[in-house]
């Protein structure tokens, strides 16, 4: 339970450490009982040891540079994390080749950001440096998910390392990338935006399991809302490779900065979303890139709870924290994480607690308000330098070539850069393929003409006979009895109102084979009663759905939402962009804003 609060989390040790809550007055206990023998074999695995050797024991497992922060979770999701920690299974054994890999990634990393500092100075990147574990985190979520049956990963986020993961894990063209800094891309796409890096971009990775295909969705923006519109996304790709059961073979990530995870109102409404039978996902996967600062805000002045994680907690999702600067234990919380989410379908956090090298941005002086913490990440070596340090020592690989890869890979940049500024690449935007081969923007003429071309009467009688007709055995509510005794009157009479003719609109789209989704709060019933898209046994409190008895080959699913008006509109925006042939309607609370 306690574990973390001692747990050596802090690359820059600037974190004051809760000591007292795990000090041995509070347990009744004394420095004189270190050395009595306790039997403590069926609880933590050592029979008859020290009180000594059980807290030292109990300390190398919970608080080391990884560990977990379960106690408000399920006791199901308590004991999995335990028998995990206590088997020594969340601590990946790498072999030579998996470490000389992480070393490649981090150097591909570094060496792109240097470069980018040193050709373009002062230029505005959100640097990774500081969180580059993220990187190598990012290669094992991939490698790892297709060897538990993932197919497909949906990306999610904001402004921190987006150029490095672009480049070096989307696999962006780096010529396209300089220009864009240059300001030199031959752009005809005639899109817009406030940071070009921001467009989204997808990719099919190689893995030993299989392909993998990855995308990062746009963000207009540094802050949160993508979240909501990134799951949106899984969720409709997950309907398209028939994975609407288990759930495993899309998983959406989402990936947050500390202050925004802790303070975004959108990031609390999305969690919330994460259970409900419309927005089910089969969970999330997010990694907080912490800084330990907002912008130029201290943690004390941007959240009331120790880790900026703890939002999470509002949906008992576990929370697993490590030491930025331990890549090691980084990979192996991507690997315990991917583990939890694909067996439990919940949303799960990785606290990865490292630094940021420079200000919020390049441009930008952070010692105004951060002074300590930069005097000592002046002189805090770089993550690659670090690892490289212990590979060498552990006789995998020796500095020497470390440098050699190293400078290899400045030299390519600065090749890249020179092709890029002799020759500027053109952007062209990705083709649309696929589920929108086909289609094309709408025109004017195009609403004229199908507002010219009324749906066939003798259909529409027959939508009206379902959805004006209950199933035999059916309580309907009196009231509602009434209402469809009106509405088959409005149908005889040819004088139908807006509830009516709404649920005509869908059933005729349906009879068409095109799938309605509707969501919000209350559209199954509707806010004045106009509706009444379900019936409701007045006895068993079943549900009913006329329209989904229309075309066996369209589907009309209805969803009440939680009281959400931004995550819930950014959720329907992902899943329409994703499924361009299956109409998406949402409704703000109300229905009239």
């Amino acid at each position: 339970t306690y574990g973390h609060v001692l747990a050596k989390l802090d690359p820059l040790e600037l974190q004051k450490r809760e000591t007292e809550l795990l000090d041995l007055k509070n347990f009744n206990l004394s420095e004189s009982d270190l050395d009595q023998k306790f039997e403590s074999g069926r609880v933590v695995g050592k029979a008859n040891a020290s009180l000594r050797e059980i807290i030292n024991h109990l300390k190398s497992i919970y608080s080391g540079t990884l560990t977990c922060d379960v106690a408000g979770c399920e006791p199901n999701v308590q004991k999995w994390f335990q028998e995990n920690f206590e088997s020594r299974k969340a601590f990946l054994n790498l072999s030579n080749e998996q470490k000389k890999a992480i070393l490649y990634s981090l150097i591909r990393t570094e060496s792109l950001e240097k470069f980018v500092h040193t050709r373009f100075v002062g230029t505005k990147r959100f640097s990774i440096e500081g969180g580059d574990a993220l990187m190598p985190m990012l290669e094992n979520l991939v490698t790892r998910g297709t060897a538990l049956g993932v197919e497909e990963i949906v990306i999610g986020m904001a402004h921190r390392g987006r150029v490095n993961v672009l480049a070096n894990f989307m696999g962006k063209a780096l010529e396209l990338i300089f220009a864009d800094f240059d300001g030199k891309v031959i752009d005809n796409s005639g899109y817009q935006g406030d940071v070009k890096y921001h467009l989204g971009y997808s990719t099919d990775k190689e893995t030993p399991h299989g392909n993998c295909h990855v995308s990062l969705a746009f963000n207009p923006s540094h802050l949160e809302f993508v979240n909501s519109v990134a799951t949106g996304i899984a969720r409709a790709k997950q309907r398209r490779r028939n994975d609407t059961g288990e759930r495993k073979k899309v998983v959406p990530v989402c990936i947050h900065g500390d202050a925004a995870f802790a303070g975004q109102g959108v990031v609390q409404e999305t969690l919330q979303l994460s259970r409900l039978e419309g927005y089910r996902v089969g969970g999330t996967v997010h990694i907080i890139i912490n800084n330990q600062v907002g912008f130029t805000t201290d943690p004390k002045d941007a959240r009331s709870t120790r880790y900026s994680a703890d939002a999470a907690k509002s949906i008992k999702a576990p929370v697993i924290l490590v030491n930025g600067d331990d890549v090691e234990a980084c990979v192996s919380a991507m690997d315990l994480a991917l583990r939890f989410r694909q067996e439990f379908k919940q949303d799960v956090v990785i606290d990865l607690i490292c630094y940021r090298r420079f200000g919020h941005n390049e441009g930008d002086e952070p010692a105004f308000t951060q002074p300590l913490m930069y005097e000592k990440i002046k002189s805090h070596p770089t993550l690659k330098s670090i690892y490289s340090q212990t590979l060498a020592q552990a006789g995998v690989q020796n500095e020497s070539e470390t440098e050699k890869i190293y400078q290899e890979k400045i030299d390519n940049l600065q090749n890249t850069l020179d092709a890029a500024r002799k020759s500027p690449p053109e952007f062209k935007p990705m083709a649309f393929g696929g589920l929108w081969k086909g289609l094309r923007r709408g025109k004017l003429e195009d609403f004229d003409k199908a507002f010219k071309a009324p749906h066939d009467k003798k259909q529409l009688l027959a939508l009206g006979e379902v959805l004006t007709t209950p199933p035999s055995q059916f309580n309907a509510h009196p009231k509602l009895l009434k209402l469809l005794e009106a509405r088959k009157k409005m149908i005889a009479d040819n004088a139908i109102d807006w509830g009516l003719g709404e649920l005509l609109a869908y059933g005729s789209l349906l009879q068409e084979g095109v799938s309605v989704r509707l969501s919000g709060q209350d559209v199954k019933r509707g806010t004045f009663t106009h509706r009444h898209c379900v019936y409701f046994d007045t006895e068993t409190g079943k549900e009913f759905v006329p329209l989904a008895h229309v075309n066996a080959k369209a589907e009309f699913v209805p969803y009440n939402s939680s009281l959400s008006e931004m995550a819930v509109l950014g959720f329907e925006y992902g899943n329409a962009i994703a499924a361009p042939t299956f109409l998406p309607l949402w409704e703000a609370h109300f229905g009239d804003f």
